[in-house]
């Protein structure tokens, strides 16, 4: 049984107002649906001026003239596209009981911010010497444990003291 998600977006009702002459812009919703179990309504970064809102079809007005203002206009909404296809890709790959509201927060999360995730993706050592030289990089910001303390160069040295042992064995 094939499942088809869709996304819908909105604006959100608080407007900020633009300092001076800048306009006003509001916060841009999404609301996701994949069926019965599945409807959530999250915030995305996207900001948009309410006035170059379509309410009924849930996307930009563009402005006819060439403007830089439609050149951003242009840019966001190929942004939401493509935040819309990610989503429903993802929806339809991932385990259906695994798909909450916080999955989506996080979805849209990592979309915007990928910087955020990098660190956690990061793939670990295979070998037992790529493990031990990953050790001995991250060995100066680690504590010891007894004193909670950072590792002296001699503990540094003493874990490469011990991997060239083991590379000449």
């Amino acid at each position: 049984c094939i499942i088809m998600a869709s996304v819908i977006y909105s604006l959100s009702s608080k407007v900020d107002k633009g300092a001076g002459k800048a306009p006003s812009s509001a916060r841009i919703l999404l609301r996701f649906s994949g069926g019965r179990d599945h409807v959530y309504r999250v915030k995305t970064s996207f900001h948009a001026n309410p006035k170059r809102w379509n309410k009924k079809k849930g996307q930009l007005i563009m402005p006819e003239l060439e403007t830089p203002e439609q050149k951003e206009l242009i840019a966001l909404q190929g942004k939401l596209d493509e935040l819309s296809n990610k989503i429903k890709i993802a929806f339809a790959e991932a385990d259906k009981s695994s798909v909450t509201k916080e999955w989506l927060e996080e979805f849209v999360d990592r979309y915007h911010f990928p910087e955020k995730y990098l660190a956690q993706e990061e793939v670990k050592p295979i070998t037992l010497f790529g493990y031990i030289a990953d050790f001995i990089k991250k060995s100066p910001q680690r504590k010891d444990r007894a004193t909670g303390r950072l590792l002296t160069t001699n503990n540094i040295q003493q874990y490469k003291a011990t991997e060239k042992h083991l590379q000449a064995y």
